[in-house]
């Protein structure tokens, strides 16, 4: 597990700081068998822990307000809390990678059985065309009908201080063609406990990773048993 984790991190923080320049790790803690770890401060170390108290810097979905596709409005602490949640980001325009994205959290929709408690959470980067139209639009046109994946907008200020701070996630406008805009953003699953808590992260691309997301899912389960 250490191995993996291990190289999750250097997955995570390959582009760009060299070692020195990274900040010490924040603490330390032992793998606890059975349970899954949290992430912790800037470093994402992970930190495993039995009891309910946790420090404060463990990475954790915003208070960001968001809108659904429904025009529901909500914080993302709000909209996380009491559900587990998988949560993506995407945008509606996007032809490369998001779609296929979504097709594959449909594909993984199909295989978890029992989704009472699970909710599926697509945030758009880029607010500004995504209005709730542009989202029931999007879910129109992928043919989503679970009632439990909802699609969300908000500030775009806010939404991209949430992917890079809670989601270690990269976010950010490029140019591209005269006119239009390109986005650079993850292509990760991000696994959420029912308080909200950053809890696994996974590959998008294809299937390789959903057995690893339900059989960590059933873990978060009976941890909270």
């Amino acid at each position: 597990m250490r191995f993996a984790f291990a190289l999750l991190l250097s997955a995570v923080f390959a582009c760009g700081d060299s070692p020195a320049s990274r900040p010490e790790l924040t603490g330390y803690s032992e793998p606890v068998e059975g349970i899954l770890p949290h992430f912790q401060g800037e470093e994402m170390d992970p930190f495993w822990s039995k009891t309910a108290e946790l420090p404060a810097n463990l990475r954790r979905i915003s208070d960001a307000t968001l809108r659904s596709e429904a025009g529901k409005s909500g914080s993302g602490r709000a909209l996380a809390a009491g559900k587990y949640s998988l949560v993506t980001f995407f945008y509606t325009t996007c032809s490369g990678i998001c779609p296929r994205i979504t097709a594959n959290m449909k594909n993984l929709s199909a295989q978890i059985k029992d989704q009472t408690d699970l909710q599926f959470l697509s945030i758009t980067i880029d607010p500004t065309v995504d209005d709730e139209k542009a989202l029931r639009s999007y879910r129109a046109k992928h043919a989503i009908e679970q009632a439990n994946w909802i699609f969300l907008t908000g500030s775009k200020q806010e939404i991209e201080q949430m992917a890079r701070e809670q989601f270690a996630a990269e976010i950010q406008a490029g140019t591209g063609k005269p006119g239009l805009i390109a986005f650079v953003h993850t292509e990760n699953i991000f696994l959420l406990d029912k308080a909200g808590y950053l809890r696994g992260i996974y590959r998008a691309r294809g299937d390789g990773e959903f057995p690893r997301i339900q059989k960590e899912l059933a873990q978060l389960r009976a941890a909270s048993r």
